[in-house]
């Protein structure tokens, strides 16, 4: 049988020819592969860039949103504070995937784009009640991208400036650390939680805890905003507890603020006042009435001890104490104190049954700097010895620490103390390294004349090697009274060359009577009516 050569040649062609399409299917498979692969890396690349850029259109709407809201946040909570204003949500179907917060003022509707939305009570329920209890009637706030409530005490929080930029910045808003104080039973929460921002949001009438009595939140590191409401009718009977007051504690870095105690009754032992036993922290326009005593030492209107800020306080309450007893605080040592008076319409009794007793502080004592500027107190004032219409003792023994006084009065009436008693200082206690000035101060507190020793117009005793730094202090003279007192203001020194100018009454009155007192100061600081003693503006 013979072999066709042909044939050979023809297949062996033919199965090359199927070799190579083989070859150039599979190119051509892979190089779609490659090519459908680079299509879909594209394709999230372009999906993963535009939600980055919704994320920054969002992150970019909220902060736009936080700088519009920003001059509008005070007279919102005016607003909604006196029904002025309602906040609702907006349904979904209405906007789509963008929820807005809806603020009505006085038929003006603006909108926000803010990230959250509210939800009522009723619709909240089954999100939260296997979660957390539902006792408050405000709406709740809830996060719109997963439905999470991440608020449940309250509108309020998500309209400050603070709230949006974290948002904006993916942190986690103040308010989620803030417990709302809606009535009595709410404030036992605060010890519970005494490193978090707390807010009052109403009044809080405290006599449902007047039969065992208000137990102090021992030590507080957080934030307590009162926004203005009262506290009312606080009452602590117990005299055998140190630390003694809303408060037992202010840490140092706590703030407390816009708080009004009304008509309280705070006895404790050691360290009592009606805002805090002691304070490190920051305390600022907070206003204080009803009474405070006690039968141990440091004893204050305000606090018992202070050495933190404090600025703009007042109160009216009495004081009464043992030692270390003042109007503000029972004693001072170290921090800054401005724009705080004593004050009232009625008679203010600061009373101590030993000594160091202030109108305004019982002692100074220079732990650290201390400085006291625009401040005043008008007591009758009551104590055994060192006793003063301002400052009971001020005591330093170097140099190291800086105490100033400055831009400050006191007036009112010492009584029943034996020895060193001044209008302004009771007892100068220093060492001639002490770094103490006293400027642009004036008083027209008279101690009585049955003060036996050490009674002076200014300061009632001035220790050997005091040298104080004094500087345009003043002190009314009556000459009808007076007339036992030192011309220098003092009660005992050894050093003649320290010295309190007199005035009469007639004088006190005039502005041009302070001399030595600046332009500026006095413009910016006092005012004279020239009917009375000079008071001080921001009072």
């Amino acid at each position: 049988m013979g072999v066709n050569l042909d044939d050979i040649i023809g297949n062996k062609k033919q199965d090359i020819l199927v070799d190579r399409t083989k070859k150039n299917m599979n190119m051509l498979m892979i190089g779609t592969g490659i090519v459908v692969f680079l299509i879909v890396l594209v394709a999230i690349k372009i999906i993963m860039d535009i939600r980055a850029e919704r994320q920054r259109e969002l992150a970019a709407a909220i902060t736009r949103d936080a700088e519009k809201i920003s001059s509008a946040v005070t007279q919102l909570y005016s607003d909604y504070k006196n029904g002025n204003a309602e906040l609702i949500g907006v349904p979904q179907d209405e906007v789509g995937n963008d929820k807005l917060i809806v603020r009505y003022v006085k038929g003006q509707k603006l909108e926000f784009r803010l990230g959250y939305y509210f939800l009522t009570k009723e619709q909240v329920q089954g999100l939260v009640s296997q979660t957390a209890p539902l006792e408050s009637p405000a709406p709740y706030v809830v996060k719109y991208t997963t439905g999470e409530v991440v608020n449940l005490d309250g509108v309020n929080g998500y309209y400050e400036v603070a709230d949006l930029s974290a948002i904006a910045n993916k942190q986690t808003p103040p308010s989620d650390y803030t417990l709302f104080i809606n009535a009595p039973q709410d404030m036992v929460y605060i010890s519970q939680y005494p490193n978090n921002i707390i807010r009052l949001n109403a009044n809080i009438d405290m006599s449902a805890f007047n039969g065992d009595g208000w137990t102090p939140i021992a030590a507080f590191k957080g934030k307590f905003d009162g926004r203005g409401y009262k506290i009312s009718n606080m009452q602590i009977r117990n005299s055998s507890l140190s630390h003694v007051g809303l408060f037992g504690r202010i840490e140092n870095g706590a703030y407390v603020e816009n708080l009004i105690l009304e008509n309280i009754d705070v006895a404790g032992g050691d360290y009592t006042g009606a805002i805090a036993g002691s304070c490190s922290g920051t305390v600022t326009n907070c206003m204080v009435s009803g009474r405070v005593s006690s039968a141990g030492r440091y004893v204050g209107g305000l606090f018992g001890s202070f050495e933190g800020t404090a600025s703009y306080l007042s109160t009216t309450a009495s004081v009464n104490g043992a030692q270390y007893v003042g109007g503000f605080a029972g004693s001072v040592a170290g921090g800054t104190i401005s724009c705080c008076k004593v004050k009232g319409d009625a008679d203010i009794t600061v009373t101590g049954s030993q000594d160091c007793v202030g109108g305004f502080v019982g002692e100074i004592i220079a732990n650290r700097d201390t400085k006291l500027d625009r401040v005043c107190a008008v007591a009758t004032i009551s104590a055994i010895s060192k006793a003063g219409g301002l400052i009971g003792r001020l005591n330093a023994s170097d140099g190291r620490n800086i105490i100033e006084v400055l831009n400050s009065y006191a007036q009112g009436t010492i009584k029943n103390c034996d020895e060193d008693a001044g209008g302004f200082v009771g007892n100068f206690n220093a060492s001639n390294q002490a770094n103490i000035s006293l400027k642009y101060n004036y008083t027209t507190c008279k101690s009585t004349l049955n003060c036996k020793r050490n009674r002076g117009g200014f300061i009632g005793y001035i220790s050997p090697n005091a040298m104080p730094s004094v500087s345009y202090c003043y002190w009314e003279r009556d000459s009808m009274i007076d007339t036992s007192l030192e011309e220098n203001g003092i009660g005992y020194s050894v050093d003649n060359s320290v010295k309190f100018d007199p005035l009469t009454p007639q004088q006190i009155v005039l502005n041009t009577s302070f001399t030595g007192w600046d332009r500026d100061n006095a413009i910016n600081n006092w005012n004279f009516d020239y009917r009375s003693a000079p008071t001080l503006k921001w009072e």
